[in-house]
């Protein structure tokens, strides 16, 4: 990418980077990995490489979100969320 002057590099990443209290691998690996993406962006931005991170927050189900559409996926023959397919 950096010889061709172009490209894009996207990491998913979790706010669990800078939290106490959670699982402290997860929030080790996380925060590394957020690191990381800033001195790949330092290294290869001005070639025009694009360095992102999308960090995710928690997400809380009001009315049963996943659930929900998983019983609904399950009626159409199987359940496609939690089987691994499509």
């Amino acid at each position: 990418m950096k010889a061709q002057r172009s490209g894009r590099v996207v990491h998913i990443s979790s706010t669990a980077a800078d939290a106490v209290g959670t699982i402290a691998a997860h929030s080790v690996a996380k925060a590394a990995l957020n690191t990381r993406s800033r001195h790949i962006a330092a290294d290869v931005g001005l070639a025009g490489v694009s360095v992102n991170t999308v960090a995710t927050g928690q997400v809380i189900r009001v009315d049963g979100g996943l659930d929900v559409l998983s019983r609904r996926l399950a009626g159409l023959g199987g359940d496609l969320l939690h089987s691994g397919g499509a």
